[in-house]
């Protein structure tokens, strides 16, 4: 079998809990002999290949000129460039128009005519209409959306393949549009759903994506049994759809050498700064700890649509370089 996954995450390049969990996902794949091909959030026209479990840390790039691009490893080569990754910064929406979201997925769905409870449902002409309107929206986060959709039909013409497995509502257009110009069986993966990266309503735009990419799927994988729950209570995905499929992870044999750059004790925040994650409370709990001593550093690092602010909010608390921020990190 070979399959056509959609991500926007694989290690060593974007490193978080998805491009983990892909990576589990793709080794255990491949041990079974399902030949994975993915396609990932970068500027050329290129896809990736596993055959084997070995081929996880290294997939083969497949493009029509080899001596282009390096490999996710870096590969030496006299021609050879890194490949160049785009990644999405999370917009905080403005008020939505609905009293509640469930108003809003309602009339969502009275306007396409969403069958949720069928399985193996067609995707209507209107739906990849709504998906084309969505992406033609114009702001940063959704026109990265619509760059790597195009990009993922276009690769798609040149990769065999039998099914499309697509992660998350970043992929969720290309994988509909591509469930109905190719005519494959789709199965949408949720990691995390708007309701936890959000305060409050959330981006309607985002829900919208989900709504349509679950109902539309031919399968749902949901990463826990919370997220289950919150797929079928708010986008009235039918239980007999959905399977619950928990991350895996694997344990490194050699341990990373370690080198002290500080004289005090370090506490690490490693991860997205959203408030899905909660870098308020590292921030609080850090303002506590330094008011009883400064005898410790605190250390954020990674980015998000909350960096500025919780920089500016660290700085006004007046303990200087006790807490650091590292930005974006590769690796």
């Amino acid at each position: 079998m070979k399959v056509l996954m959609l991500t926007w995450e694989y290690p060593p390049y974007i490193v978080g809990g998805l491009g983990m969990a892909c990576y589990g996902l793709f080794k255990a794949l491949a041990g079974l002999g399902v030949t994975v091909d993915f396609i990932l959030p970068v500027k050329e026209d290129v896809c990736f290949e596993i055959k084997n479990p070995e081929e996880a840390s290294h997939p083969r790039i497949k493009t029509d000129k080899d001596d282009e691009v390096e490999g996710l490893k870096g590969e030496a080569g006299a021609n050879k460039k890194p490949l160049e990754f785009f990644k999405v910064v999370y917009e905080l929406p403005e008020e939505g128009a609905y009293a509640s979201l469930k108003d809003f997925i309602v009339e969502v769905s009275k306007r396409l005519e969403v069958v949720p409870s069928k399985l193996g449902v067609e995707v209507p002409e209107a739906v990849i209409l709504r998906l084309k309107e969505i992406l033609l929206q114009g702001n940063h986060m959704i026109s990265k959306v619509s760059y790597y959709t195009e990009r993922a039909l276009r690769l798609a013409e040149k990769v065999d393949f039998d099914l499309v497995h697509a992660h998350d509502w970043l992929t969720y257009p290309a994988g509909l549009m591509l469930k109905k110009y190719f005519k494959k069986p789709l199965v949408s993966h949720i990691h995390a759903t708007e309701f936890d990266r959000a305060i409050g309503f959330g981006h309607p735009l985002i829900h919208e994506i989900e709504y349509l990419g679950l109902n539309y799927a031919d399968r749902v994988i949901a990463v826990s049994r919370y997220t289950a729950n919150i797929i079928k209570e708010h986008y009235f995905v039918p239980e007999e759809k959905i399977r619950i499929v928990y991350n895996a992870y694997y344990v490194e044999t050699e341990s990373p050498q370690k080198v002290r750059k500080f004289k005090e004790p370090v506490v690490l925040f490693l991860g997205r700064l959203t408030p899905q994650k909660g870098p308020t409370i590292f921030l609080e709990l850090a303002k506590k700890v330094l008011e009883r001593t400064r005898k410790v550093r605190f250390l954020v690092a990674g980015s998000g649509e909350m960096e500025r602010d919780l920089m500016l909010w660290a700085s006004s608390l007046g303990y200087g370089a006790h807490i650091m921020f590292t930005g974006f990190l590769k690796r």
